[in-house]
């Protein structure tokens, strides 16, 4: 373990970086955790959490949290390099102009709303309402 500041580093063998500030999980300009492969993980205070792009970052996907919640306002808030997607706002499934569940790679399209899922009836009906 290094010191820079306030902040202490903890380097592992294995490549892995972890960044803390006052014994917590943080960093304000850049990933907390680095892992080799390219993972960044990105935490505020001990919670994952990232202003303005993904919090987790990984060969197969990134993940948007805000304050350690599944959380995207403007898109999908997993997205899978095989172009699944999970749309989330404060850790629910939830999305009104589409699928928020989009499991593409096996034909899977489910609507959300706050979490619960929707009916074939439902999810039609605000098909429908979203093309008037």
């Amino acid at each position: 373990m290094y010191h820079d500041e306030d902040t202490e580093y903890c380097k592992y063998e294995n490549g892995t970086t972890y960044r803390y500030f006052g014994g917590v999980i943080h960093c304000e300009d850049g990933p907390a955790i680095t892992r080799p492969g390219g993972v960044e993980e990105w935490y505020y205070n001990g919670r994952r959490h990232r202003v303005g792009g993904p919090a987790i970052i990984r060969k197969d996907r990134c993940e948007w949290y805000c304050q350690n919640k599944l959380h995207r306002e403007d898109g999908p808030a997993i997205e899978l390099v095989n172009g699944d997607k999970f749309w989330y706002i404060n850790n629910e499934l939830h999305r009104i102009d589409g699928p928020a569940y989009e499991r593409h790679s096996i034909g899977i399209l489910e609507w959300y709303i706050r979490g619960k899922k929707l009916t074939d009836d439902e999810a039609n009906f605000l098909k429908f309402c979203a093309n008037k």
